[in-house]
């Protein structure tokens, strides 16, 4: 019987967030042999559960170093941490009901095409729900609460366009927002911050060298700031106060828009957060 105390348990021990989650997010900032061990264990979830690190290298076909970096990526000190977090998961219900993940093929029924994308944007939610950092939201929420002006950077038609969308749910919550979809605009408007601002950079790649910029440029007038990135060690990851760091839906080939459901969703839950968690004291 499935016990959410033995859950709990994992948590405080190991951290929380599912472990295929973890994994998952983990994959893009993995060397070739980490990844391919990471992948061994995402497709044999339940035969990892009763390997040895060194069984399950031999079984992926790389070295036990590279089964340990792995490990040591997604965020756990040792194999038997990963192993045990594994375990109670998949003895866990699901958070979310959906498909299992499989990416459409050539000559795919149109119904399967349909699910595999479906199943693809659920896993991106269900990996995020797992793995965001609830006191950096909570820090985020309380930041853009009380901030007397908050600018969002985001460059290209897509992180623009959040960008755009976020100003859009933050000026219903009641906020003093402008919105900078351009790059050239970046730097010029983040050197107008002051104390008491808030600065968000938008960057899937946390890359974007004009968003990075604005997040520097805020950082030195004395803006606070927030990264929204799906890369924590990314350029944007390191230079932002604060860092919301959201999975990317599996799954898919190129960068669909399926890629930015965990983002939307990301933003949607700062306004509500905001919205309903507004001080009444807000000047």
């Amino acid at each position: 019987m499935y016990h959410p105390d033995v859950t709990k348990y994992v948590d405080d021990q190991f951290g929380s967030g599912g472990a295929l989650a973890r994994l998952r997010a983990a994959l893009p900032e993995m060397t070739h042999a980490e990844r391919t061990a990471a992948e061994w264990l995402l497709a044999h979830p339940g035969e990892a559960t009763h390997l040895t690190a060194a069984a399950l290298a031999e079984a992926a076909g790389v070295g036990f170093g590279s089964v340990m970096r792995a490990c040591a990526r997604a965020g756990y000190r040792e194999f038997g941490s990963l192993r045990t977090a594994l375990a109670v998961e998949l003895l866990a219900p699901p958070a979310l009901d959906g498909d299992s993940v499989r990416a459409p093929q050539s000559g795919d029924a149109p119904e399967v095409v349909m699910r595999a994308v479906f199943a693809s944007a659920a896993q991106g939610l269900r990996d995020t729900a797992a793995t965001l950092d609830a006191a950096a939201f909570a820090g985020a929420v309380d930041l853009l609460s009380r901030a007397r002006h908050v600018a969002i950077f985001g460059a290209g038609s897509v992180s623009g366009a959040i960008a755009q969308l976020l100003q859009v749910r933050l000026l219903g919550a009641g906020l003093a927002v402008s919105s900078y979809p351009h790059a050239n605009d970046h730097v010029p408007a983040a050197a107008c911050l002051r104390a008491g601002d808030v600065a968000i950079g938008i960057s899937q790649s946390g890359d974007t060298e004009s968003v990075v910029a604005a997040l520097s440029a805020a950082n030195a007038a004395g803006a606070a700031t927030v990264g929204l990135t799906a890369y924590a060690r990314s350029a944007a990851g390191r230079v932002a106060g604060t860092v919301l760091v959201t999975a990317i839906a599996p799954g898919l080939q190129g960068e669909p828009a399926t890629s930015r459901v965990p983002m939307l969703a990301l933003i949607d839950a700062l306004a509500v957060g905001v919205l309903l968690g507004a001080p009444s004291d807000r000047n």
